[in-house]
């Protein structure tokens, strides 16, 4: 995926990895897993954002998708969707 200048600039001003987390959610995609959320928005635990916003009001459900892992274990990850 490839980020605009201008939601860089976004992500970067905003105070706080919930701030971030809602930015995504409403301006990039709707949805965010626990890579895309380091990779795109430096959070380490983003179940925790998550959880902060979904005691603030906000629609967030979760997926679990069954991947591999690079050692080709079956493992569980979550995909979150965020409904505004």
């Amino acid at each position: 995926m490839n980020l605009t200048q201008n939601q860089l600039n976004k992500i970067q001003n905003a105070k706080g990895n919930q701030e971030r987390l809602l930015l995504w959610f409403q301006e990039i995609q709707n949805t965010i897993t626990a890579k895309e959320a380091w990779d795109y928005l430096g959070i380490s635990q983003v179940a925790d954002s998550v959880r902060g916003l979904r005691r603030k009001g906000h629609d967030i459900k979760t997926e679990d998708l069954h991947v591999n892992n690079r050692f080709g274990e079956k493992r569980n990850i979550g995909k979150y969707h965020y409904y505004s």
